[in-house]
């Protein structure tokens, strides 16, 4: 078994799925992934296939075993082992596309509505149909993700994301909006700025191939880290957007000034000889409190 890497940071916001310029002709599928905190602290995840090489289990940060299982090639259950009521099921309508995820024990649904075949809106109801939030989606003229807005349904607390795309279809720059009801405007509250490298993510070919809906990585499983670049962590499903190609820097900025830097995080990388790297050291440094973190994530794939 070789060692692999991928880098998923754990932050808010949405990162475009772009073709990297790197030609690696070896595919490897993500086997297991340990994470060495500042603190001293590790924490590791698994993931299983068949003989098809589909993801199908495995064990996630908490240490809990789980199963995924498809229908027609298209992810249809997560279940944890240990609790094997609950279950989380997606349905889909005549066009394959997600069109309704129901977790089992608490009974929240989420509907996912799409207009010309393109995912829409995401909203969330309640096991007595009581509406609790809906995430709506913009697209730009090349069919990227160029707005995320989610309102709760009783009016009050607001949630927005602006995004901007570099030359190659990267998210550069991520802008994100509060406001405390639907009538107030939006206000600023911080400012990312990505710049990437061009090597693949492998981890990214593991939620393509088996969770994936339009421009949206729909799953239970989560590593968190920060090539998440869009999230909603809701009860029984994550939504993001993953980049294929590797962070090297991403700056946070509080507010509208590009002055008050809060956050710099940089990373460096180490490669096996197919270009796949095999290990990444995040550096955080934090201006205001001048605080500089490390965290060392080493990835295990299989070819």
């Amino acid at each position: 078994m070789k060692k692999l890497i991928h880098l998923l940071l754990g932050s808010i916001v949405i990162i475009a799925c772009s073709k990297n310029d790197d030609s690696i002709k070896v595919e490897k599928s993500l086997s297991s992934v340990e994470m060495l905190l500042n603190n001293g602290q590790r924490i590791s995840a698994s993931y299983h296939y068949n003989n098809d090489m589909q993801w199908i289990g495995g064990s996630n940060s908490n240490n809990e075993d789980y199963t995924l299982s498809y229908q027609n090639g298209k992810l249809y259950s997560f279940e944890f082992n240990s609790i094997p009521d609950r279950k989380t099921i997606y349905s889909r309508d005549s066009n394959g596309n997600i069109s309704e995820i129901v977790e089992s024990i608490s009974g929240d649904r989420y509907k996912l509505n799409y207009i010309n075949n393109r995912l829409s809106s995401i909203a969330i109801v309640s096991q007595n149909n009581t509406p609790i939030n809906t995430t709506s989606f913009t697209y730009n003229s090349k069919g990227q993700i160029s707005m995320a807005i989610t309102e709760e349904s009783h009016g009050i607390d607001g949630r927005r994301f602006d995004y901007m795309y570099d030359t190659k279809g990267r998210l550069n720059e991520a802008w994100e909006y509060y406001r405390n009801s639907n009538t107030d405007p939006w206000s600023l509250a911080f400012k990312k700025r990505y710049t990437y490298i061009s090597k693949s993510n492998p981890f990214y070919k593991l939620y393509q191939e088996s969770c994936s809906q339009d421009e949206l990585m729909i799953s239970r499983v989560f590593f968190q880290d920060e090539y998440a670049l869009y999230f909603e962590n809701f009860s029984s499903v994550n939504l993001f957007m993953m980049a294929e190609d590797l962070l090297s820097t991403v700056k946070i900025y509080e507010g509208t000034q590009d002055t008050s830097l809060i956050i710099d995080n940089n990373y460096e990388y180490v490669y096996d000889a197919d270009g796949y790297p095999t290990q990444a050291v995040k550096t955080s440094y934090h201006p205001q409190s001048n605080i500089t973190l490390k965290e060392t994530y080493t990835y295990y794939y299989e070819e």
